[in-house]
């Protein structure tokens, strides 16, 4: 009877186990299925809610920049649609929005698209222009198979403008752009390109190692000047003395501000919970280097005054 007892309670256990790892597998499969694919896509058509809709989604890798930030009163025969999904790294996204302007508004919406440049010290990213060699319109191009993703505007009919945006989505499960307003190469490009190798308005910056890209950043925001920061630290322990630097249009490193970084404990380095101490005198000078006494006690950064190399010392606090 004993023996019986026991029997039954190991069995239940084993079911409760199998039980258990199928449950909790099942949920690993929910969760990594939401986290790749995301949630319910939001889709959007109303014309009236395109300001509001394009500038709220701030995870989005574009600024929409080709899209005007709103719509003249002249616009007509508009045709909006906005599809958003929140899924892994990249949202997916389809964008569409065609309007017809009378010629006044229509003139400033091409010279704006001419206009349109986002500089990064001496770099400045322009729109493509394509004249109907790829692009079945005159475009102008933001993206172009960056990161899976296309930006672009047609002038695609009288005083007619289309503009597209495009993220994580071939042409075969786009929902309102149609193959009439896509590049030749739309799926090809997109399969072919990763990272830098398509071109991308927003790319600040490309770090290489051994000629090989190994890092790069972008600047997703509609801003004509975007500054290049670069900080120089040097280490005392696990705190830090660092000097910020941005580059002018020369791409000459121009500093912005020197901080010390401290914490409190050994603990409080290894979650980053740094106090700064913040110096501005040297705002606008021309960076040198950076290094520390021989004593440790004082960080010393040499800069260019317009004449001739110079240092300042900065005693490093006692915690």
């Amino acid at each position: 009877m004993q023996k019986e007892y026991k029997k039954k309670i190991w069995i239940g256990i084993a079911v409760g186990a199998v039980i258990g790892s199928i449950t909790l597998f099942t949920l690993f499969v929910v969760f990594m299925l939401f986290f790749m694919f995301g949630g319910k896509p939001e889709v959007t058509t109303d014309v009236t809610k395109y300001e509001e809709t394009i500038g709220n989604y701030e995870n989005m890798k574009t600024a929409l920049i080709v899209f005007p930030e709103q719509l003249p009163e002249s616009a007509q025969d508009t045709d909006f649609y906005f599809y958003y999904q929140d899924t892994w790294n990249v949202p997916t996204l389809e964008v569409f929005l065609q309007c017809t302007y009378d010629e006044e508004d229509y003139q400033a919406e091409v010279q704006r698209l001419e206009n349109t440049q986002k500089r990064y010290g001496s770099t400045v990213r322009t729109l493509l222009k394509d004249e109907e060699e790829r692009f079945p319109f005159p475009a102008y191009i933001a993206v172009d198979g960056y990161w899976s993703s296309y930006e672009y505007a047609l002038l695609s009919g009288e005083r007619q403008i289309t503009y597209i945006y495009t993220a994580c989505k071939h042409s075969e499960y786009l929902e309102k752009v149609d193959a009439a307003y896509l590049p030749k190469d739309f799926d090809s490009r997109m399969d072919e390109l990763s990272g830098v190798e398509g071109y991308c308005i927003y790319l600040k910056s490309v770090d290489m190692i051994n000629g090989e890209v190994s890092a790069w950043d972008c600047d997703y925001t509609r801003d004509t000047v975007v500054q290049v920061l670069d900080y120089h630290p040097v280490t005392i322990g696990y705190n830090w003395f660092s000097v910020c630097t941005c580059l002018d249009e020369k791409d000459t490193e121009i500093i912005k501000h020197c901080s010390y970084f401290y914490y409190d404990s050994r603990h409080d380095s290894l979650y980053g919970l740094a106090d700064e101490i913040q110096y501005a005198e040297l705002e606008g000078y021309v960076f040198k280097a950076v290094e520390l006494s021989e004593d440790k006690k004082r960080a010393i950064v040499t800069y260019y005054d317009g004449t001739e190399e110079k240092t300042m010392e900065y005693e490093i606090p006692e915690n």
